[in-house]
């Protein structure tokens, strides 16, 4: 027969259990670990995306504006950076290279424009269109460099292309919806 004392430890251990697991379920439900878990890297999405106090515990529209505004924000920088290298580059290969980039870099956040507006419309497949096309950009942009032209913007193009990813999970999940 067990003592009134291993029946309380025993109680008190299986609430404890439950409370750890309560509170393990209800931090990975969120909407953002969801979006990072169906990213190709999620340390990316959660480093950058779980560091800001306004998407803990966003919900997916808001995530998603976050995410838009990230693109364009990322995107319009990276296109200012391919600028600046193709005005100093001394290989007439390399200045081509870098003005196709910066080409395909104006012509995404051209694009993204109209990505607020999608989403407060609820124009989710349009949404994910130019998410793509961003991670589409990102490729192209990084894929055109070959021997001995290294790309000077590897880790720029990674960015775009992980925030471009990130807002591709967002659509999907707010057309199928998942908010």
């Amino acid at each position: 027969m067990a003592s009134p004392r291993n029946t309380c430890f025993h109680l008190a251990f299986i609430l404890l259990v439950l409370n750890v697991l309560h509170l393990f379920a209800r931090t990975s439900a969120t909407p953002l670990n969801d979006v990072c878990n169906k990213v190709s890297d999620r340390t990316f999405c959660l480093n950058n995306f779980g560091s800001n106090p306004k998407t803990r515990n966003a919900n997916l529209p808001l995530l998603g504006q976050i995410a838009i505004d990230r693109v364009q924000g990322d995107g319009a920088a990276i296109s200012n950076r391919i600028q600046s290298l193709r005005l100093v580059a001394v290989y007439p290969i390399l200045k081509t290279l870098l003005i196709r980039c910066e080409s395909e870099y104006v012509l995404t956040l051209n694009e993204l424009m109209t990505a607020t507006d999608d989403l407060k419309n609820r124009r989710y497949g349009d949404l994910r269109l130019h998410a793509a096309w961003a991670v589409d950009t990102a490729e192209r942009c990084e894929s055109g460099f070959k021997r001995p032209y290294f790309s000077p913007i590897t880790s720029e193009n990674r960015i775009f292309k992980n925030l471009g990813e990130i807002l591709v999970v967002i659509a999907d999940n707010l057309n199928s919806g998942k908010h």
